[in-house]
């Protein structure tokens, strides 16, 4: 990043891409120039071996319209990485410039009547100074905004269990239910679900249209 576009690259290896596909273990140097020359070239250096990084979390998630979402990066060796996402014209929020942060922070907002996904594409980077790990793609379900409401209002588990029941505004009868806990695993199918675990739920309801709404809340203990 910097300097003035396009950019001039020379690997070890003669190649003169922006990536290439090393084919053997070893140390391997791209040096980068930009049009203006002002500054000379840029060199980096990476050691590919046989432990490369791979990146361990699940690489899916739902959130609703207008949420925050915190997804955690992790990996089977100690990274640092950058994310960035592919611009989706139904949804806002997104950060379509290059980020360098452990978890990929967006508020995201879905612009449609019907769910929209947000694509991430993750590199990590181990501080050994080993070569950065293959790209991986973390997939974002936005679902829009519809009323649902969730009874009771605070629930809790102060009698071992709380049962959760949702309703919809508007859409087309009849109604489909899907409940998720904070695993992104799929819990239950009915309009109510008896949660004995305090978490947070997501409740996504479609209607006859296909068109889909949710709402995030949490079950408390006492």
């Amino acid at each position: 990043s910097g300097g003035i576009p396009p950019y001039k690259y020379l690997w070890s290896t003669g190649e003169t891409t922006a990536s290439i596909t090393p084919t053997a273990l070893g140390t391997y140097t791209v040096s980068v120039t930009d049009r203006a020359l002002t500054c000379g070239a840029i060199t980096a250096t990476c050691r590919l071996t046989s432990s490369q990084p791979t990146i361990t979390n699940i690489n899916s998630t739902t959130i609703c319209s207008g949420s925050t979402l915190s997804f955690p990066l992790t990996s089977n060796a100690v990274s640092t990485y950058t994310w960035i996402a592919a611009n989706n014209p139904n949804t806002t929020g997104e950060s379509t410039t290059l980020q360098s942060t452990s978890t990929i922070n967006d508020i995201l907002t879905n612009t449609a009547n019907t769910a929209q996904t947000v694509t991430y594409t993750v590199t990590a980077t181990p501080i050994n100074g080993a070569c950065a790990s293959s790209t991986q793609i973390v997939s974002v379900t936005v679902i829009p905004s519809m009323v649902v409401t969730v009874s009771p209002d605070s629930p809790s588990l102060l009698f071992g269990n709380v049962t959760l029941t949702a309703s919809v505004g508007g859409g087309l009868p009849n109604y489909s239910f899907k409940w998720r806990n904070s695993a992104n695993a799929l819990v239950g199918s009915d309009s109510a679900y008896v949660a004995t675990l305090a978490d947070t739920y997501i409740v996504e309801i479609s209607d006859e249209l296909n068109i889909t709404a949710c709402n995030t809340f949490k079950v408390v203990t006492f």
